[in-house]
């Protein structure tokens, strides 16, 4: 385990957060990436870098191809309200603190060592088995857009960047933003910085100079009734000292809502559950805003209704709308030889018998291909930090996943 937790760490410190500094995706993206290529390729695997969009480690041969797909870029932080350094993974009662460490790097670092075990057992997959790392997975996945246009895609696949047992559904995603002028008491407004997280903290600048800040708490956006949104804080404690229009108009349709019933547009599907609405961020400057949200949604029609009662709302204020992104509803049939396999897997190792696979609103490189589902790696009952301020992985889930994925590679490819 100490070889294990050495590669881990040697990824997990470094910064990997989406950067214009150096293309595509910023050169910590860059160096994670080409560092897994080279210990792959030291280990004897066949590597290949996608123009540092992603990368791919592979094993076996044949027709077919499974493919395993995560992701090394990480959301962004801050730094001020974790109690250790993101970038630096410490240990603390048998959990690694960092970024990155539940989503997606240690469950990567989990499939490659599942993989790496097989490869050392001399087993003989039926199949190719490609881990494909892509570097732009939280903020849009292009990466596997690049790969897609540039590469064969897996016969079957899954996704280790989510939970178990095994999902067979994800909700659509939506992003929209927002914008337009403004004449108001707020001067100044920032909060969040991705779309995907629940803003853990806003800073305000009045038209008297006063200046306020919020702390929430963040949470992943697929399921933000876990979180506490600055915003809705801010806006809350503004209403109470201001009568400003916009001030006004943000609390009447978009804040202290996580089901988007303040736009009617709510919904509940008996099999991917509620539609979900993430005030992500938004920016006030020079009497103009942008508010970005992100909603998951439960079926596809949702999109339209959605946009259409949006346009409504702001027709009379004079704002803009635009859609900056739409994810499809993505499905497996749940009695898919893919499904059944990997759903075993879990079983076997994780002793929960009763397991059924289930949907969610998380968006995973699941949704890029045919025949592809997410499959972990949290487990029943453990914190879900991802994207959350002091995200962390326990060392005995880890030990854990790389059993589950060792032989779901397995039994996918014999």
């Amino acid at each position: 385990m100490d070889k294990f937790l050495n590669d881990l760490f040697d990824i997990l410190k470094i910064n990997t957060i989406y950067s214009s500094d150096k293309a595509p995706f910023g050169s910590g993206n860059i160096e994670c990436l080409n560092l897994m290529l080279d210990k792959a390729s030291i280990d004897g695997f066949k590597v290949k870098n996608l123009d540092n969009y992603c990368g791919y480690i592979e094993y076996g041969s044949g027709k077919e191809m499974l493919g395993i797909l995560c992701h090394l870029d990480v959301v962004s932080v801050n730094r001020d309200l974790w109690n250790t350094d993101p970038f630096n993974p410490t240990i603390i009662d048998n959990k690694i603190y960092a970024r990155g460490s539940q989503d997606d790097k240690g469950p990567l670092m989990c499939a490659y060592y599942a993989l790496k075990e097989l490869k050392m057992e001399s087993f003989i997959p039926s199949k190719r088995i490609r881990l494909i790392m892509g570097c732009n997975e939280e903020s849009g996945s292009l990466c596997m857009k690049h790969y897609i246009e540039n590469e064969e895609s897996p016969t079957i696949s899954f996704s280790p960047d989510a939970e178990y047992p095994v999902i067979f559904g994800e909700k659509g995603i939506l992003v929209i933003k927002i914008s337009g002028k403004i004449n108001s008491v707020i001067k100044e407004f920032h909060a969040g910085s991705m779309h995907n997280i629940v803003p853990s903290y806003s800073s305000v600048l009045l038209s008297d100079n006063k200046k306020y800040e919020y702390n929430g708490k963040s949470a992943h956006a697929m399921e933000p009734s876990l979180g506490i949104n600055s915003i809705d804080l801010a806006i809350k404690d503004l209403k109470s000292r201001y009568n400003d229009n916009f001030i006004n108009f943000l609390d009447k349709y978009f804040t202290n809502d996580t089901i988007g019933a303040k736009i009617n547009s709510s919904y509940h599907d008996e099999v991917m559950n509620d539609l979900t609405e993430n005030v992500g961020i938004l920016n006030v400057c020079d009497n103009n805003f942008e508010l970005i949200i992100d909603f998951r949604v439960p079926k596809d029609e949702c999109k339209d209704i959605i946009i259409n009662n949006i346009n409504k709302i702001i027709k009379e204020y004079g704002f803009n709308l635009e859609v900056l992104t739409y994810m499809d509803v993505h499905y497996v049939d749940p009695n898919s030889f893919l499904v059944k396999t990997l759903l075993n897997s879990y079983k076997k190792y994780s002793l929960d018998y009763d397991a059924k696979a289930i949907a969610i609103g998380g968006g995973t490189y699941a949704k890029s291909f045919n025949n592809s589902v997410a499959f972990g790696t949290k487990f029943k009952g453990e914190e879900d930090v991802c994207h959350n301020d002091n995200e962390y992985v326990s060392i005995d889930s880890l030990k854990l996943n790389i059993k589950i994925l060792k032989d779901a590679i397995k039994e996918l490819s014999k």
